[in-house]
């Protein structure tokens, strides 16, 4: 038989309300697809009524392959159960409490098999809450940029650990366990085979049409500072070229941490552990300017220093995003894929 050419794993822990939404969302984006896509759910030993809904839902698909952990065996080994289990030419996995927008499957797949990709990126639509993926807005015509390794680096940088917005082509290393695992217990082992895809690959997408409908948000119960701010950084300098690991360092120095780091201030992030920031990110970050400027008042500073920090980080922020662009458009580091008269995100996520 044929290999479908794409895989959609669904790792998940007691959010049944939530997976039965994505699931009955699928059935629907699935309809006539079903040669060309498979369909993988990994319950990590929940204990409200996922099982229950896993049933109802393979009734109605039966080709789905659905896994249940003998006991929780955390994030990591949930992603990583999904991912031992991939049989598509492409992986997507994608969060239990995140939908795709009304036809996007159909036009994903149409993207796949037109530009092979290596990677793609998926700009997200951010929501407090979601209901469904309102079909009466589809997806349409997927826009979006063929990259090269840096451009592509520098606009997605840290949202290379959103899992449900990252498509990767399947490697050999999905058969291979010892390199699979390579970062097992860092919260973000994804990124084994995500930043393999960037070292290796040619064919990069950021797709900018909004794709994801992703709920705001996050249940914390970890140490996020220590995640983003020491294992991402570590991971990124073990796998990629020293110049894409300065280029994306930069960008989430200057975008994503201080806006992380205030959030945690004001305590509306979610309920993580508390850490020192300083000391945290001095570890990846202290030697960069963007750390005593930016980082450090941010994290420690008073409220006044916190507020000047942060429209400095917006100053910063946008004269990379001009560099990054007239980068693309001089260097020839970018092409369109389509050339159509619908407006692209006004929001793009790589901000």
């Amino acid at each position: 038989m044929t290999a479908p050419l794409l895989t959609i794993a669904i790792p998940t822990f007691n959010r049944a309300d939530c997976l039965e939404r994505l699931l009955e969302t699928l059935l629907v984006e699935l309809r006539g697809l079903e040669g060309r896509v498979s369909i993988v759910v990994s319950d990590n030993a929940s204990t409200d009524r996922t099982q229950e809904v896993i049933a109802a839902f393979t009734l109605r698909w039966p080709g789905v392959r659905a896994l249940r952990n003998d006991k929780n065996l955390g994030m990591d080994g949930n992603f990583l159960a999904c991912a031992e289990h991939v049989d598509g030419a492409h992986f997507w996995l994608l969060s239990d409490d995140d939908l795709p927008r009304a036809g996007l499957v159909r036009a994903l797949l149409d993207l796949l098999e037109r530009e092979s990709p290596d990677l793609v990126y998926m700009d997200s639509r951010w929501l407090p809450e979601i209901a469904d993926n309102d079909p009466t807005q589809p997806v349409g015509a997927l826009q979006g940029l063929r990259l090269g390794q840096l451009a592509f680096a520098r606009r997605v940088h840290v949202w290379t650990t959103y899992l449900s917005g990252m498509v990767v082509r399947t490697t050999p290393l999905l058969r291979e366990p010892a390199r699979l695992r390579r970062y097992s217990g860092t919260q973000v082992s994804q990124l084994a085979w995500v930043l393999e895809a960037l070292r290796d690959g040619s064919r990069f997408i950021h797709i900018t049409t909004p794709c994801i409908l992703a709920t705001e948000g996050n249940t914390g119960g970890y140490k996020v500072l220590k995640v983003f701010g020491q294992h991402v950084p570590a991971i990124m300098r073990e796998m990629l070229p020293e110049r894409v690991v300065r280029a994306m360092l930069r960008r989430m120095a200057t975008t994503y941490l201080p806006n992380l780091l205030c959030g945690l201030r004001e305590a509306r992030l979610g309920r993580f552990e508390h850490e020192d920031a300083a000391e945290v990110l001095r570890q990846q970050f202290g030697g960069m300017l963007a750390f005593r400027l930016l980082l450090e008042p941010i994290g420690n500073g008073s409220l006044a220093t916190v507020h000047r920090a942060l429209w400095l980080a917006r100053q910063v922020h946008r004269a990379l995003r001009l560099h990054d662009r007239l980068a693309e458009h001089l260097g020839g580091g970018a092409t369109s894929l389509l050339h159509t008269t619908k407006a692209s995100c006004p929001r793009s996520c790589d901000c």
